[in-house]
């Protein structure tokens, strides 16, 4: 999947289950997913995302900005809209995993490990002093789920608040 290649994928056959698991693999059996590590993105569609996830909204130029500083993009489609994404920004030292979402409604349904997974195949041999992620304190189930992968809490992130400014705020 090198050079924003995308493929498309499909669940493996359903057993039965709880009907609100079910729900969303129907879906995926009946249109198939698409995954992608293109760059350009619907920058639109990325905003609809993180907003439906409780990030808000970034708008289309600073989305074009992030993007074109990442190093790697995953991101899953249900046809034509975007439903779960990833990112990776790295120096040649240390990496980043950035902006890992899925919308709500698919949630729960492996597209967030899928995501991980492909993120994590990105570094895993780059022999990195560091790779990490921030965990939003918005969602405090995300931390078992990053454990998952092996990431663990540390203590040691510290931010200079004093030039930071709010998203959203010009």
């Amino acid at each position: 999947m090198r050079g924003g290649a995308a493929r498309n994928f499909s669940h493996p056959p359903l057993k039965p289950r709880k009907a609100r698991q079910n729900s969303v693999r129907a879906i995926s059996r009946i249109h198939r997913m698409r995954e992608s590590t293109e760059k350009k993105l619907p920058l639109e569609q990325i905003d609809k995302l993180t907003e439906a996830v409780g990030w808000g909204r970034r708008g289309p130029q600073k989305w074009q900005e992030i993007l074109s500083r990442s190093s790697f993009v995953y991101s899953l489609w249900d046809k034509d809209t975007l439903v779960g994404m990833g990112r990776i920004v790295e120096d040649g030292a240390m990496c980043m995993f950035y902006d890992i979402a899925v919308h709500p409604d698919y949630q729960r349904k492996g597209l967030g490990s899928q995501i991980m997974n492909n993120l994590i195949a990105q570094v895993k041999d780059k022999k990195y002093v560091s790779i990490g992620l921030f965990s939003w304190e918005g969602n405090p189930a995300n931390v078992a789920f990053y454990e998952k992968f092996g990431f663990k809490k540390v203590a040691t992130g510290m931010e200079l608040v004093k030039y930071m400014q709010k998203e959203g705020v010009s």
